[in-house]
């Protein structure tokens, strides 16, 4: 049950919520209508945790959100449409929301299959089998109850180049004023394709309420993002600017770059040379070393 008593908060002088109280019993569809600015949103972001309330108290099943064992598994939200990427499907969605609470990715299908967007029982086979045929890497580790899920073909190593322009953009977009989530939500629009889930999951969380830290930690193992990742946690913590982080990043990234080329580019020489030296070879053994050994052996006869 979703309880809520004599709820007010203020800000500042404004008070957007005045003593509120209501209950909503268990399988009772409930409206909660009024309008702009009557404080409906700030009312839910509490109940969530996202805001603390000035007095007064908002619980689900006799809890606040932030005491619930499994609250992501225990309370779906959708408060605003701000949250959501245009051009993403629901199923995409959710499936964030899933890898975050450690769901398993067929509980979307089966979800999206109660309200009648789902697909259909060959397709939701198909997607049960693709999920046993996953396995969770070293590189997902722990950090989102349960670990991301790869496919069991490797994925290939982020360019760094494009990576750099990735980290660029962000630190540009927070320069021009834009929230650390608004930043990483202009990211995910034009991020390259080895990138753009990546920082689609993570303004999708951002967007929800999920803390810095966990949205942040879905770029662990990421060369170039996990520092990223790190330098944003660590600036919500301390206080410390992003812009210079963010340019020694990418001159360590491009310096990476650099390097790789130069190995190639070495590497693709060696190969060149090879078949000349194999080619030179009969001449070499004619007409260097024939002539010593016909003068050793002319000496000792």
């Amino acid at each position: 049950m979703i309880e809520v008593q004599g709820l007010t908060k203020d800000y500042g002088s404004v008070r957007a919520v005045e003593d509120l109280t209501f209950q909503v019993k268990p399988g009772v569809v409930t409206g909660f209508l009024g309008p702009n600015g009557a404080g409906k949103t700030t009312s839910l972001r509490i109940l969530l945790g996202l805001v603390s309330a000035t007095s007064g108290s908002a619980t689900i099943g006799g809890k606040r959100y932030a005491e619930l064992d499994r609250p992501l598994q225990t309370v779906g939200a959708a408060l605003e449409a701000s949250s959501f990427l245009p051009g993403r499907s629901a199923s995409n969605h959710l499936k964030v929301y899933a890898r975050a609470a450690g769901l398993p990715l067929t509980r979307v299908d089966q979800v999206l299959g109660l309200v009648g967007a789902g697909l259909s029982n060959a397709e939701i086979a198909a997607s049960e089998f693709l999920a046993e045929t996953t396995v969770k890497t070293p590189r997902d580790g722990p950090t989102a109850r349960g670990g991301l899920i790869s496919k069991l073909k490797p994925a290939a190593p982020l360019d760094p180049l494009a990576v750099a322009g990735d980290v660029e953009l962000f630190a540009a977009c927070l320069a021009a004023g834009l929230s650390v989530h608004g930043a990483a939500t202009a990211v995910a629009r034009t991020a390259d394709a080895q990138t753009q889930d990546l920082w689609e999951t993570v303004s999708a969380l951002l967007g929800v309420g999920v803390s810095t830290q966990s949205a942040w930690s879905h770029m662990k193992g990421q060369a170039g993002l996990e520092d990223l990742a790190q330098l944003v946690i660590m600036s919500g913590q301390s206080g410390a600017t992003i812009a210079a982080g963010c340019h020694r990043i990418c001159t360590s990234l491009r310096a990476e770059a650099s390097a790789h080329a130069t190995a190639q580019a070495e590497r693709a020489g060696v190969f060149i040379a090879l078949p000349l030296a194999v080619c030179f070879l009969p001449a070499f053994i004619v007409l260097g070393l024939a002539p010593v050994v016909i003068s050793l052996g002319a000496q000792l006869l």
